[in-house]
């Protein structure tokens, strides 16, 4: 049971972390109006499910230290949880209401320039959230 958990953790992990990588990549190749809209479009469908992936990975990361207590006295794992809970309601309430606020009519090149620079920071943000928690699940360091 334990293994299955790991396994499930791992991939949901991978998962998530994909499609948040891949939604600067989306948005980069939308070059007009129509673009945009489909871009804007795939990344909420993905966003749907990257929000899926951080409550299983948060739930499968909260069994793993059920099945082995002592992970709650690790300070990588804590770190780990807490940093998923800042980069989860980071992405849900700050970088996913910047790109669903936009306005598809008004869209022309010069405003998707604009759009894509305000919600690029949000985005690195987030990536730099889960690259260190990538760094602790893979290193689990004793202290800091």
């Amino acid at each position: 049971m334990y293994i299955g958990l790991v396994i499930l953790h791992v991939f949901i992990g991978c998962l998530g972390i994909g499609i948040f990588f891949s939604f600067e990549w989306i948005w980069e190749r939308a070059k007009n109006a129509e673009q945009f809209s489909l871009a804007k479009s795939v990344v909420e469908r993905l966003g749907n499910i990257a929000d899926n992936c951080f409550k299983i990975q948060l739930f499968t990361g909260l069994g793993l230290g059920w099945f082995h207590p002592g992970l709650f006295q690790l300070v990588w794992y804590d770190s780990s949880i807490f940093l998923l809970l800042i980069a989860g309601f980071y992405w849900r309430f700050i970088t996913k209401r910047k790109w669903k606020s936009v306005d598809e009519e008004l869209l022309t090149n010069d405003v998707y320039q604009n759009v894509w620079k305000k919600v690029i920071p949000h985005i690195w943000f987030g990536r730099v959230i889960l690259i260190v928690i990538l760094i602790l699940m893979v290193t689990k360091p004793v202290s800091f």
